[in-house]
């Protein structure tokens, strides 16, 4: 019976590579675990099979006994299934990117990133913007924005300062913020866009504006342009699930980052009620100690 699995799927030309991934696979792995078993098993040898056996003590066979061949029988039928997983999932992806350049008429929709406002009464502003690459979002690409309360309740003005900054590091040659995006989604509706729209023209990048609009249920309804036309998501469940997704995603990504901003402030505000700390003790102890768990400690 299995007690246990790791599958790791290789895009390969299976005629020309196939001995030397397993060959490169095995020493790789081996190397790294401590958890060395009796046998390891191969349903065909290969060439640098006798060299590794030399290092693994003889480990490594070919099933030859019929308990041994159906052991690696099970191993191939597991593998079938998760390369079936795996492809299904690649293309979900494809089918959502697609069926959402349709919907919205987007031809060039391969990098998308999608910005959201998150703060209280003006106070811990942050900008959250996730990235969507081929219909899939890439946590690696996140980016986060603190904004100083410079326009009151004003969601629109900080979303435009955010995409502001993000085209700026681009443009002085940050290459975490690079590539541009073939898309910008807004958390919102035509101020939003217009507001963005400017800001892009302002550098002269060639990046399509739109917004993702909600109902009074909070929930994704259409998606909007810069032109005022508006497209209802019901009529497309496939899109309703995908703008869904990522509007839900980088709402997620923005309020997570508010609210350890907001606990850090509470934090310090514990610190000022001790005799002798103000402002600027207060952010040298969190310089030096980086926690507040750190601080009381001390």
């Amino acid at each position: 019976y299995i007690v246990g699995e790791r599958c790791d799927i290789f895009d390969i030309n299976v005629a020309e590579n196939t001995d030397t991934l397993m060959s490169d696979y095995i020493s790789r792995y081996y190397a790294e675990t401590e958890d060395m078993p009796k046998y390891i098993y191969c349903s065909l040898p290969f060439t640098d099979m006798p060299l590794l056996n030399d290092w693994l003590d003889g480990k490594i066979k070919t099933a030859k006994l019929e308990q041994d061949k159906a052991i690696l029988k099970t191993a191939k039928k597991n593998c079938r299934e998760r390369i079936l997983q795996h492809a299904g999932k690649a293309y979900k992806a494809e089918r959502d990117l697609s069926a959402f350049r349709e919907f919205t008429g987007i031809s060039s929709a391969d990098n998308m990133e999608v910005y959201d406002i998150s703060h209280i009464a003006g106070e811990n502003v942050v900008c959250g913007m996730i990235s969507c690459v081929n219909g899939k979002t890439e946590k690696s690409r996140y980016k986060r924005f603190k904004i100083e309360k410079t326009y009151g309740n004003d969601d629109t003005a900080y979303m435009k300062e955010a995409v502001k900054r993000r085209l700026t590091r681009y443009f002085d040659g940050d290459k975490n913020f690079a590539p541009l995006p073939d898309v910008i989604i807004c958390d919102g509706g035509l101020g939003q866009i217009h507001a963005v729209s400017a800001t892009v023209s302002d550098f002269n990048a060639n990046i399509t504006v739109i917004g993702l609009k909600k109902d009074s249920r909070h929930r994704t309804k259409s998606v909007v342009f810069g032109d005022g036309r508006e497209l209802l998501l019901e009529k497309n469940h496939d899109v309703f699930a995908f703008c869904g997704n990522l509007q839900e995603e980088v709402h997620r990504y923005a309020i997570a980052y508010h609210k350890k901003l907001r606990d850090e402030q509470e934090k310090r505000s514990e610190l000022y009620e001790i005799e002798g700390v103000g402002k600027t003790r207060a952010k040298n102890l969190f310089l030096h100690f980086k926690s507040f768990e750190k601080i009381k400690n001390a």
